[in-house]
């Protein structure tokens, strides 16, 4: 969780490399959201990362509906 805005978000990484850094997530929204507040909310989350580093970093924030996670891997239980 990202506390402090109240998002969701797993599969964080980030990588160094010769002093450029690229960073990954998935940031879970509301799926009652409309897509303009799920990117707003992708973008407050992108400066807060960005505000971490001083030099140049690029980051990918991949959007999907809260839970989506969960339910795409218990989706081909039981069969």
């Amino acid at each position: 969780m990202a506390p402090s805005l109240g998002l969701a978000v797993h599969d964080l990484t980030a990588v160094q490399q010769a002093g450029s850094c690229l960073s990954n997530c998935h940031l879970e929204v509301d799926e009652n959201l409309s897509l303009r507040e799920a990117h707003r909310q992708a973008r407050d989350w992108e400066e807060k990362i960005r505000e971490l580093r001083d030099g140049p970093i690029e980051v990918n924030i991949h959007i999907e509906t809260a839970g989506k996670a969960h339910r795409n891997t218990d989706a081909g239980m039981g069969r």
